[in-house]
């Protein structure tokens, strides 16, 4: 059974984590201490994309660097204003 729970910023110790891009490779406080911890390998990942960050595309980061978590799935939800929370889902 696959267990799924919803938090702010949090960061699990283990398991997986999705975590939002904003517009512009903007990264959310959870992508932000996966980066730092990772020394910066999210920010690279995301600044050689094709085409840069834009809504809809995704990154896969297999066993972060400075983590126990099986991996990272950053998502690039744009622009802030006017995501609803039907966009986010």
């Amino acid at each position: 059974m696959v267990e799924v729970s919803f938090a702010a910023g949090g960061v699990p110790a283990k398991g997986g984590l999705v975590v939002l891009v904003g517009h512009g490779g903007e990264l959310s406080e959870a992508a932000a201490r996966i980066d730092r911890a990772g020394g910066g390998l999210l920010s690279r990942m995301l600044a050689a994309e094709p085409g840069g960050a834009r809504h809809g595309r995704y990154l896969h980061l297999p066993f972060p660097a400075g983590t126990e978590l099986d991996g990272v799935l950053a998502l690039v939800a744009g622009k802030a204003e006017g995501l609803s929370a039907l966009d986010i889902e």
